[in-house]
């Protein structure tokens, strides 16, 4: 069986970036109009996997109910293969960036029949050279096996967003960016058929998913759609579901990683997920029930890769120098289904004030405001540790420190009362009161009388940890915190300089100070770097015989946390495995219940160091490099995901002004901590 890729032309080439720093691209070329199906991918495996050396079926997420497709029968050296009727034109899932590549391989080939060899999969798009995880591999600028351009390969990320979110006529024929790829600014529905603006994914307003349209989960229920279903909802180029039903796995732009980028959410996703700001990273072998991929026919002349340094992580340093860790793949496979978001974690006490967060009545927070916070610390020590060899993040050659929880709702509460009688920046979002999901904050009174108290949802918020704040909103709470805590407008002696200098008059997140300027010493908070963070949760000096190393999680486990209530249990924390929710244990979504645990409520889930909580409840803000970005990163999943997306491969980034019920931050400090009066 031939199989035929429908592409679009994506052309305008050198159009301007979108204010993410993605989206250029200085040649013509055209993608695929649909995602790779189940039918396509039976196709594939029939003619070069009746031998699998390279396991490009993967049995336990190809056959499962909620997103399985194929069937395999045989014998080795004989195996033969067979969509499940009725997925043919599913997108295919459970494949990883190696799956992927040898696709666009035997595409580039003329797909031709035969084991697996350099002229069937080894080698056209990508020389893979038998490769199954660690670096990803660069796209060839000649196909070997014909000598001409390969004629298929996957999107790099910014061909990927360009095809999903720019539109040459917006602008007054300037062109602009869309922020969903369905030609709009505003969050999709997730109606199958031909009304606009809708996409495969869960209606936040209801939990309500596409397919059946409720807002339970049912395990013997296929959850795809069929490609092109959506037929209302098309991108400016004629793209279908760049938005929802699978994340679509993508090519490093330019600099091989031992991960590679996906994007545009999926059938388990939430709105937030697919919009063109976010994207998420897993390790290159990574295989999940929400994952697929497209390709592309490259421009007929090579282009240069542009090297973004505001997409880059710098703070991986080396990355690219590490060898091919040969134990990453045996790793992941034993974890199998890598979930995406929603499937797509000695104390040194300073400050510890005479008021108990949480009460709401005005005078007590007029006082609270005046009474300075604590934060409890723990010492990150063993500098200068070696990277994590599954990931190339975690290594830090300096001592530090880092608080034990995530930032509270009755810490934000003392914030916004010292800061934000008036708000010109945005520190309160109208979610912070209204999203029974995680509300937490009441705002009363107006503007230069506000005035913030912590909010009974399903009992006292003040414990439970802030979300809808952004990265610039940490940044801010890290910039107080490093002047004293001051009580005034939000001013560069309070919230606009100190660990950053925001009044500047830039776009992206700026540099981390390494002098404070109100100060004239190193700031004492900040927001902690990708490396800090990381090292925080992941790593043990006990592991490896005392000469450290890394744990999946965050709770000093190599197995995904336990998200069911027990008394004292380990390696516990607030997900939602098997689309149970920890505080319901239900699989249904609730807009109107609150998901959060109060921080620490895991207290023998903490990391070496002693940290709750950096595996579940909510993301956290990172600092990436701590250098000027256009993105921040995101780690450690949220009450609506999985335990594997909260997992030390997975990670995410997003422009720094995103703010969501799934994101939150903690801070670091030097070691020792310079105490202020």
């Amino acid at each position: 069986m031939s199989v035929k890729i429908e592409t679009v032309s994506i052309k305008d080439k050198g159009n301007r970036s979108d204010s993410t720093g993605y989206g250029r691209v200085d040649a013509n070329y055209s993608i695929g109009k649909y995602e790779v199906t189940v039918g396509q991918y039976s196709a594939f495996l029939n003619a070069v996997a009746a031998s699998d050396p390279y396991r490009l079926y993967n049995k336990g997420l190809m056959t499962g109910a909620l997103n399985g497709g194929i069937t395999r029968s045989g014998a080795d050296g004989s195996y033969s293969y067979s969509p499940v009727s009725g997925t043919e034109n599913f997108p295919i899932t459970g494949v990883s960036w190696f799956d992927a590549a040898r696709f666009a391989n035997w595409l580039a080939n003329g797909q031709p029949s035969g084991p697996c060899t350099s002229a069937t999969t080894e080698n056209g798009a990508y020389n893979l050279s038998g490769a199954i995880g660690g670096i990803s591999v660069s796209r060839n600028n000649i196909n070997p096996n014909t000598g001409a351009v390969p004629g298929f390969a996957l999107p790099t990320e910014n061909e990927w967003y360009k095809a999903a979110y720019y539109n040459p006529k917006l602008n007054h024929g300037n062109g602009g960016y869309y922020k969903y790829a369905t030609k709009s600014n505003a969050a999709p529905g997730n109606l199958i058929g031909g009304k606009r603006n809708q996409v495969n994914y869960i209606l936040d307003a209801s939990g309500v998913y596409s397919v059946t349209q409720k807002a339970g989960v049912d395990y013997s229920q296929n959850y795809l759609s069929s490609i092109g279903s959506f037929t209302g909802s098309k991108g400016s180029y004629g793209t279908f579901d760049q938005n929802g039903s699978v994340w679509e796995i993508l090519s490093n732009q330019g600099q091989n990683q031992l991960f590679v980028p996906l994007r545009g959410g999926g059938w388990t996703s939430l709105a937030s997920l697919l919009q063109s700001g976010y994207r998420l990273g897993v390790g290159t072998d990574s295989e999940a029930v929400n994952a697929g991929f497209r390709v592309v026919n490259p421009p007929s002349q090579p282009q240069s890769l542009r090297r973004h340094t505001q997409v880059s992580q710098d703070n991986n340093k080396g990355t690219s120098k590490i060898a091919n860790f040969m134990g990453y793949h045996a790793t992941q496979k034993a974890l199998q289904a890598l979930a995406y978001p929603r499937l797509a974690g000695a104390d040194l006490a300073i400050f510890r004030g005479a008021h108990k967060a949480g009460r709401s009545d005005a005078s007590d927070h007029s006082q609270r405001a005046l009474q300075p916070i604590r934060l409890d610390l723990v010492t990150v020590g063993d500098a200068n540790n070696s990277t994590d060899p599954l990931t190339g993040f975690g290594a830090v050659d300096h001592k530090y420190q880092i608080s034990t929880k995530a930032i509270t709702i009755g810490q934000y509460t003392s914030f916004l009362n010292a800061v934000a009688r008036k708000d010109p920046h945005h520190l309160f979002n109208p979610s912070m009161q209204s999203d029974l999901n995680i509300a937490g904050i009441k705002r009363t009174g107006r503007s230069g009388q506000y005035h913030y108290s912590v909010i009974d949802n399903t009992g006292s918020s003040a414990d439970r940890p802030i979300t809808y704040v952004s990265w610039f909103d940490a940044a801010r709470f890290a910039n107080w915190m490093s002047n004293g805590q001051p009580i005034g407008k939000q001013s560069r002696a309070t919230t606009e300089d100190g660990a950053y200098t925001l009044h500047a008059a830039w776009k992206g997140a700026p540099a981390k100070n390494a002098i404070n300027p109100n100060t004239g010493a190193s700031p004492s908070f900040y927001v902690p770097s990708e490396n800090e963070w990381y090292k925080a949760a992941y790593f043990s000096s006990a592991l490896n015989d005392n000469k450290g190393g890394y744990y999946l999680y965050a709770t000093q486990s190599n197995s995904a946390p336990v998200s069911t209530p027990s008394v004292g249990g380990k390696n516990e924390a607030n997900l939602a495995n098997n689309f149970l929710f920890y505080n319901t244990q239900s699989n249904v979504y609730d807009p109107v219940t609150n998901y959060l645990t109060d921080v620490g409520f895991f207290a023998n889930s903490r990391s070496f160091y002693g940290t709750y909580d950096q595996t579940g409840l909510v993301y956290q803000w990172n600092d990436l490099n701590a250098e000027r970005s256009l993105e921040r990163g995101l780690r450690g999943g949220y009450w609506f995901s999985a335990g594997q997306s909260s997992m030390s491969s997975t990670f995410n980034t997003a422009t720094p002004d995103r703010e969501s019920s799934d994101a939150g931050f903690r801070l670091a400090a030097p070691d020792p901590l310079l105490m202020f009066g």
